[in-house]
């Protein structure tokens, strides 16, 4: 599958998503069937420090709400999840994707105000998160990406064509594979992992 970049006017912000990448958050999109789902993005940023680069996506945790238009994403594991990815690579929180299914990829007065807040969350420690939305099908998608640094508000950033953002942001395609979740799952890796991550974060 083919990769998802964007970036701002002035090239100062960047987001990209490797083609598995991608692939995963739209599988993660299907098995939502009609009600939203979302959840974090994880990776690094490019030496120049203009581009997010995502490297691993989470679905939604157990303790997320999923409606037919709303979604509230929980936190049931997810620390547990970040810690190991800082830990084994020094991958870090980047910010938040969401699913509007047979929906504009529009950002809700409500997606805005939760990521401002997350810039300016100590907590959170990310001053220019991102926002990625994806409307529609999976079959028929559409998506577009904000960043909302810490003094300048929501930005859009607009979606560059495949390869372009591999040339300006020297990004290394292969650098950051990682195993595709759809074949995870199939196997029946994914469950005993997150099964295993929920009893440790319980304490079990």
């Amino acid at each position: 599958m083919r990769e998802l970049s964007f970036s701002s006017d002035d090239h100062l912000f960047g987001l990209y998503i490797a083609g598995a990448h991608l692939e995963n958050l739209l599988w993660l999109c299907e098995r939502s069937g009609g009600h939203e789902t979302g959840g974090v993005l994880v990776g690094r940023y490019t030496d120049a420090h203009n581009c997010a680069v995502v490297t691993a996506i989470s679905g939604p945790s157990s303790d997320s709400y999923r409606g037919k238009t709303t979604f509230y994403r929980g936190t049931r594991g997810l620390q547990l999840w970040l810690d190991r990815l800082w830990r084994s690579k020094h991958h870090y929180y980047l910010g938040e994707w969401h699913y509007h299914p047979h929906a504009s990829a529009i950002p809700s007065l409500i997606d805005i105000r939760q990521m401002e807040a997350i810039s300016n969350s100590l907590q959170y420690n990310c001053p220019e998160p991102v926002l990625l939305i994806i409307g529609g099908h999976v079959s028929a998608w559409e998506a577009r990406a904000f960043v909302c640094p810490r003094t300048n508000g929501a930005i859009e950033m607009q979606r560059r064509v495949d390869g372009v953002a591999i040339d300006a942001f020297g990004i290394d395609e292969h650098r950051d594979e990682l195993p595709n979740l759809r074949h995870q799952h199939e196997r029946g890796n994914l469950a005993r992992r997150a099964a295993s991550e929920c009893r440790q974060d319980q304490g079990g």
